[in-house]
């Protein structure tokens, strides 16, 4: 790692099912991250 890297982690394993309706990544979903003054960072799920 270099300094100003972002690591994401995610959530813990199993935080889809505390939603309701429940909710998990699927092929297609698409994930959008922003970090001010840095920039945005999108992710397509296959």
């Amino acid at each position: 790692m270099w300094p100003g890297d972002v690591t994401l982690t995610g959530t813990p394993a199993g935080v889809g099912w505390g939603r309701q309706p429940p909710r998990y990544l699927s092929p297609g979903d698409t994930l959008t991250t922003h970090v001010e003054h840095i920039g945005t960072l999108t992710q397509r799920f296959t």
